[in-house]
Parts: C-alpha cells; structure tokens; sequence
C-alpha cells in the first residue's frame, strides 16, 4: 500500500507514450469538484497481454464522498508499440457508475444507468478519463470494481479479432482524514480540565465525523469544555466559601451565590468571593442598626417623618455606641409627642365636622394651637361638636324648605303652613318628618290630578264604547299610583286602536267584496291581507290596491293581456261552439268574468255577439 497526492484522480499505470488529440470533454462534468487530497490505494489487479505488450496494471482510487465522481487517467502510451489499430473497451461497474469520460460521444456508449459502457479507439491516444460515481456517499464502504473486457484489431494480430478480461477493485482509503482524527483525539486527550467521560464522547464525535473540518469544531467544542470545567470548579469553591462566612443572611448567601452563577470567569468569581468576605466583615454594624430601626419603627407617637429621620441618622453611624444614642434621643422624642399627636387629632375631627364654616374650623383649631394640656383640647372639641350639631339644624331647614318649595303639585298656601311647621322645629328628625309629611300630600295631589287627566284621554278615544269608558274611569277611581293611572290609561288606548283596526278591518273587506271586476280568488287573497294587517295604514293601502286592480279590469279582454280584439272573440267562440274552456286559460274564473260581457251570469251567442260589435 502507499500514498499518492492526486488531484482526486488515479493512474492505472500502463507504458506507452502519450497520444492525445482531438479530446471533447462531456460539459456536465465540474473541474471543480476535483480538488486535492491524500488517498491510499491497493494494488489488486493481474497483467494481461494485448496485441504484443504485456499490462501490468498499477493502483487506482476512487473518492465515494465526492457526488460528482472521481477521474480515473487510463495510460495508453503503450498503444503505440502494440500495433493494435482498433481498441474495444467494454466496462462494467459494481457499487458505482460511470459519470461521463473525455472522449467524444461518438466513441463512447453509457448504457444501463452508467453500470455499464462501450469505448472504440481509433486513434493511439496517450491516455484517457473516466468519471466514476459511488453509490454510496459514506467513508469505507464496499469497493467500486471495474471490470474490463479489451478487445483489439490490428497488425498484431493479422486484423482479426482478439479479446482480453481485466478487473481490478477500486477501495477507498482516506489517509488525510484518519490522520486528523487521530492528531486530534491526542489534543482532545491532553485537555487537563476535561472528564474521561467528557474525552470519551469528543473521541466517539471525532470518530463519526466525515470531514476535517467537522473535526475541528469537535476539538474547539472540546476546549471550550475544557475552559469551562476550569470556571467550574471554581464557581463550586466560592460557593462553598461564602455559605461559610457567619455573618451573612440566607438572602445575602444567595445573591452572592447568583452572582457567581451569572460568573463569565474565575477572575469575575474570585472578585465576588473577596466582595462577600469584606460584607460579612461589615455585617455586625449593619444588624446593629436593623435593630435600632426596628426600636424606632416601633414608638407608637413618632410621625412617619420623625421616624424617617431617626432611621437615615442610624444609617449614617460608625459605631454600635453611636446607634445607640440616636435610639435613646429618638425615645425621648416619643414622650413629649403625645400632646402634639393629641392636638393633630383634634384638628382632624374638627375638620371633619361637616356643617362647620371654614372659619369656624380655623377659629376652632387656633383655639387648640394655643392650649398646653390634652383635656384643654377635648374641651375645645365638644365645643366645636354642638356649634356643629347647631349649624346641621339651621341647614336642614333651609334644605327643608327647598325641597318643599320644589313639590309641584302642593299650592301655595300648603307650602307656606309647611314651611312654617319646619321654622319651629327642635331636631333635624322633625324636619325630616315635616319633609316625608309634605311629600305624601304632594304624591295624594300628582294622583288626583292625574286621575283627571286619564279619565279625560279614555272619554276622548272615539273607538270605545260607553260602557267600555266607564269601567276604565272605574279604575282609574281605584288607582293607588299616578304610575297605574297611566298604565289603564294606556290599555284604554291599546283596547281603542284594537277595535278600530277591527272595525276598519270589515269595512275594507266590505268596500273590496263589492268590488264588481274582481274575482272571488283575487277578493280572497285581499282579504287575507286585510286580516294579517297590524295598523289602519296598511289596511288602507290593500283596500287601494283592490280598487285599482278593479277598475283596470277590461271587459271583452278574455286572454288577459290588455287588448280586446279578434283574438278575444275566437277564445269566447271556442268556449260556446266546443262549451269548454280553451286549453291555455289558467284562471278560469276571470275568463268567465271577462267574456260575460252583458253580465248576466250566462255566456251565450249574445255575449259572443256584443264583442264582435266591439271590434266593428
């Protein structure tokens, strides 16, 4: 076995000299696709003897990864000493095809999918190419043989017939490749931070792999694993440092520990571990001071404010000692703010005193600056509260008053006695009963004159009867609420739209039924429409529509189509001579309508003869 730099092409070796002219290449075939590599062959075939040279062939490759096929250079230098005029190549593939050659199409024949060709030489070429495909696209699969039948005529053999078998195995060995993969596994290998369970699986993905390219994202892949099992472990430590410190919180712990997560480098999570050490150092001072927050926070008579400016006095202390004295002011402070705290609340409820002028509040709360003692500040509230229940009377009256002064249906002098009751009371709750007192009168009146009112609607509507009338104003006398005044008043006038439709409805049945020109069938269908009507309009616009279609009824017109002439007068012959009607009438009733043209119910030769005086 040896090694050959070929430019994806292998040589059968073969002596001779170069012949080589007049060459046409196949246009399908990319020149491109050939490129450098190192490949591995095995010389498999036997000599063989045509015309007067003996051929001892040499190795040959073929790249199954290339899908555009491997050339193969077939040496004939040796045709020019074998005094063959005429050589016959007969190729068969296994487990590949031949893609195309250099020759011209006129001496090459590939039949059968390219498992098979034909090649004739006329010609002592030096050499010719043959590109072959694999079938398969993988790396060391079954071998591509090419078998080969030389046939050839000429001086060596008195121009006759002659033919030699050959065959050779084609094995694809990709040494460059192999090559890497091992070099690689050694770097892959000497990584000091990878597991063996890490090198085993970059080995097995470096030994799956097809191309040096895929091996080289392996290694990479495997150095970055390598990196980053070094950050790692690293990150494990630092871990392991800051949940000792003693002095830090669980919250503390984990935001440090999440911040070596979010770590990039060991440098990045050394910096963390030596940031945690200096916070547990400083921690003491800080727990000092959350207890003497928490002291502050909880004294019951210092504002929000007082407490504020405690707490930002502790944050700025440098000692335990200096902690502690702002505690003890801040305690002091609590004592003496009870009587402030007292005198806030009292001018919040003050303040709150709805019926209290502006100015009396003010008035009240100067009051309450000036005082030295808490029950000073609670006389000045009770004060305050009957000045307050005083002003809530004096309003309620005037409210009192305009809303007696708003019921529309009290008279005057009604309102001036209840206003009058209302100057004269003692409590708001009187005032209130004075109100509901007057309400009840005004709501007795609105029903009275609403009673008046619908009785006076129901005795208009035109469509009931006397009696009818009455027994509605009967319940309207019985009505509690003007609401259910209105309601009788509005079933009284749904009862008289209900009989004057009815009423309309036999009237426009009359006025159509008398109709002369209809027929039965059409006053029919009219009067159903009346019966179906929902208002008097509509029971109008049928009525109309009957009385149009009356009076465009023409007498004589016995086909119906707008004209009395002969037509006309042969259709009624026909009926008297056959006494039957003609086939084409559909509605017959209208045709006996229209031929009676004396109207007296009977046709006859007296019918048929006054339309033929119409016709004169």
């Amino acid at each position: 076995m040896k090694n050959n730099k070929l430019k994806k092409a292998v040589t059968i070796g073969l002596l001779s000299t170069t012949l080589f002219s007049n060459m046409l290449f196949v246009p399908a075939i990319n020149k491109v696709a050939y490129a450098e590599g190192n490949v591995s062959t095995t010389k498999v075939a036997e000599s063989v003897t045509v015309g007067n040279v003996v051929i001892t062939p040499d190795s040959k490759v073929i790249d199954l990864k290339n899908t555009n096929g491997t050339m193969i250079n077939l040496d004939l230098n040796w045709l020019k000493e074998s005094k063959v005029d005429v050589l016959q190549l007969d190729l068969t593939f296994t487990n590949g095809t031949i893609v195309a050659t250099s020759l011209d199409r006129s001496s090459v024949n590939i039949k059968e999918g390219g498992k098979k060709a034909r090649i004739l030489l006329d010609q002592r070429l030096g050499s010719i190419q043959l590109y072959i495909k694999g079938d398969s696209q993988t790396v060391n699969n079954s071998n591509v043989t090419m078998s080969m039948i030389l046939g050839y005529s000429g001086e060596a053999n008195g121009y006759t017939e002659s033919k030699n078998n050959y065959s050779t195995d084609l094995q694809i060995v990709d040494v460059m490749l192999e090559k890497a993969k091992e070099e690689n596994k050694v770097t892959v290998n000497n990584l000091p931070n990878l597991t063996n369970e890490d090198k085993t699986g970059f080995d097995q993905q470096i030994d799956e792999a097809k191309t040096i390219e895929v091996i080289q994202q392996i290694v990479e892949n495997a150095k970055v694993k390598d990196r980053e099992n070094v950050l790692e472990q690293a990150k494990e430590t630092g871990k392991a440092t800051i949940n000792s410190l003693p002095n830090l919180s669980d919250i503390e712990k984990n935001g440090f520990n999440q911040q070596i997560d979010g770590a990039k480098t060991v440098e990045e999570v050394q910096q963390i571990v030596e940031t945690a050490k200096v916070k547990s150092a400083t921690n003491v001072l800080d727990q000092v001071k959350e207890a003497g927050k928490a002291t502050i926070n909880s004294l019951p008579t210092l504002t929000d404010a007082e407490k504020a400016g405690f707490n930002q006095q502790i944050d700025g202390a440098k000692t335990v000692g200096e902690v502690q004295q702002i505690i003890e002011t801040a305690k002091t402070k609590s004592t003496t703010n009870v009587l402030d705290q007292v005198k806030e609340a009292g001018k919040v409820t003050i303040n709150s005193l709805p019926t209290l002028t502006d100015a009396e509040k003010a008035g009240f709360n100067q009051q309450i600056d000036g005082v030295k003692t808490v029950e000073e500040v609670q006389q000045i509230i009770e004060t305050a509260k009957t000045k307050s229940t005083t002003n809530a009377l004096e309003q309620a009256k005037e409210a009192g008053k305009a809303t007696i002064n708003k019921l529309p249906t009290l008279t005057d002098a009604e309102k001036a006695g209840v206003n009058q009751q209302i100057d004269e009371a003692k409590t708001a709750e009187e005032i209130q009963q004075i109100v509901e007192t007057a309400k009840i009168k005004s709501a007795t009146n609105a029903l009275e004159q609403a009673k008046e009112a619908g009785k006076a609607t129901i005795n208009k509507l035109s469509a009931l009867s006397d009696a009818e009338k009455t027994e509605f104003n009967k319940q309207i006398d019985g009505a509690q609420t003007v609401e259910e005044v209105q309601q009788i008043v509005e079933e009284a006038k749904s009862k008289d739209t209900e009989k004057a439709l009815e009423q309309a409805k036999i009237d426009g049945k009359n006025t159509i039924n008398a109709f002369e020109n209809l027929t039965d069938r059409e006053k029919n269908n009219f009067n159903q429409q009346i019966d179906e009507a929902k208002n008097l309009e509509k029971i109008q616009q049928i009525v109309d529509e009957a009385k149009q279609k009356n009076a465009e009824f023409l007498l004589g017109d016995v086909n119906n189509d707008g004209y009395v002439n002969f037509v006309d007068a042969a259709l009624l012959k026909a009926y008297i001579v056959m006494e039957q009607f003609p086939n084409n009438i559909e509605d017959k009733e209208r045709f006996m309508k229209a031929i009676d043209l004396n109207k007296d119910t009977t046709i006859n030769i007296r019918d048929y003869a006054q339309l033929k005086a119409l016709l004169v």
